[in-house]
């Protein structure tokens, strides 16, 4: 898989909080199957599937927003120059990841400039 059509499914996704697994719990649009929990069979218990030490809520999102803020160089040559090959996708639904990409961009571009105004205001 090229890097920058990996780069561009991380940030899609944002930073994770529960165990995924592509090959298993593959969605129809590509993305990882989240696992909630997960079930031992040493003892028969279910535990949560979250990560340790996996952000959440308004951290996770300053986070996402802090990533999102960072362009990488991406061939656009279109389907089949090897972009995505590995991942089965259609010219099509690489151009919707790349429209989304730039939505959330752009929504985080309006989140941080509004944190940045809010701790502007509180300094005063």
């Amino acid at each position: 898989m090229d890097c920058a059509a990996a780069q561009r499914r991380l940030l899609l996704r944002g930073p994770p909080v529960h165990l995924t697994d592509k090959s298993i719990f593959k969605t129809e649009d590509y993305q990882l199957g989240v696992v909630h929990k997960l079930w031992f069979s040493c003892d028969g218990e279910e535990r949560l599937a979250k990560l340790e030490g996996a952000l959440e809520g308004e951290a996770r999102q300053e986070l996402w927003d802090y990533q999102l803020q960072f362009d990488f160089p991406e061939k656009d040559h279109g389907h089949g120059d090897g972009d995505d090959e590995d991942e089965g996708l259609t010219a099509e639904q690489v151009e919707k990841e790349r429209e989304q990409l730039k939505q959330l961009k752009a929504e985080a571009a309006v989140r941080r400039a509004q944190r940045q105004k809010d701790q502007a205001a509180e300094q005063q």
